[in-house]
C-alpha cells in the first residue's frame, strides 16, 4: 500500500474505474474532493453509489444491507 493519486492524469486505474462509473452529477466534478469520500461497491465489483466527506459511515447502512440482500 503506497500513496498514489486519485484524481488528474496520473490517477491510479481503480479511482478512474470509480469516478465514471458513478453518475458524473455527484458531486457536479468527478474528482474525489477528500480522503473520506466513500464509494460503494455491489458483489459482482460494479460501484452503485458515491457518497460524500460528510457522510457518516451509519448513512451508508441501508444500502450495504440492501446490497447483502441481493442475490449474487
Amino acid at each position: 500500500m503506497a500513496k498514489g493519486d486519485v484524481n488528474g492524469p496520473s490517477a491510479q486505474p481503480l479511482w478512474k474505474f470509480l469516478q465514471a462509473s458513478i453518475d458524473p452529477g455527484f458531486p457536479p466534478i468527478r474528482d474525489v474532493s477528500w480522503n473520506f469520500g466513500k464509494f460503494l461497491v455491489d458483489r459482482r465489483g460494479v460501484p452503485v453509489a458515491r457518497f460524500a466527506p460528510t457522510s457518516s459511515p451509519l448513512a451508508l447502512e441501508r444500502d450495504i444491507q440492501r446490497l447483502l440482500a441481493e442475490r449474487a
